[in-house]
């Protein structure tokens, strides 16, 4: 241990027995002297060289270096087992089963019945009142879903257009004083109206 003057003048600057000013003046000459060899190093335990390179020597002997190294090595392969092991146990702990697969979904059955009449009408391309009153008759009988299925299959606005021209036809013939046209364009626009709105 060094019994040194400047540790002294440490300890008297930090008990506030002298100021910063007075501390760093005394420091720089001391530390001048010393560069200057006027002062000598003073130790308690005071070692020669010799001595000093002795208890340095096994310090850094082969021997000595071999097992720091196997130290080392069993430290390395102890944290990489450890990193393993967290590894795996956080991906343990994360682990996200896959969802279940989603339910299959229902086929939908369409019941062909109002498309059905829907085609056949057109197809026939009978227009009479028995025929259009056996229609609306039949039409009203289906069940909801089956007017609902019909009235988005292609045939339906075909078949609405087709009504749609019909009572122009009607109107028109009406519009030169034919009484029947002005009934039957009547008849057609009730059917229109039945068939779309039920």
């Amino acid at each position: 241990m060094i019994a040194s003057p400047l540790r002294e003048l440490a300890r008297r600057y930090s008990r506030q027995e002298m100021s910063l000013a007075a501390y760093r003046e005394q420091r720089a000459d001391y530390l001048e002297d010393l560069v200057a060899r006027k002062i000598k190093l003073s130790y308690r335990d005071t070692l020669s060289t010799e001595q000093i390179d002795a208890q340095l020597k096994p310090t850094f002997a082969w021997a000595d270096w071999r097992s720091y190294t196997d130290f080392s090595d069993q430290r390395i392969r102890f944290g990489a087992i450890a990193l393993v092991g967290a590894i795996i146990t956080l991906s343990i702990v994360l682990y996200e089963p896959p969802p279940p697969p989603p339910a299959p979904i229902e086929a939908i059955v369409i019941d062909p019945t109002g498309i059905d009449m829907v085609k056949g009408l057109l197809a026939e391309e009978i227009w009479s009142d028995a025929s259009l009153r056996d229609f609306a008759d039949a039409w009203m009988s289906l069940s909801e879903e089956q007017r609902r299925f019909a009235r988005l299959d292609p045939s339906f606005r075909r078949f609405r257009g087709r009504i749609n021209q019909l009572i122009q036809d009607q109107e028109a013939l009406a519009g030169l004083g034919d009484d029947q046209a002005a009934a039957y364009a009547l008849q057609l626009t009730d059917l229109l109206d039945r068939i779309q709105g039920a």
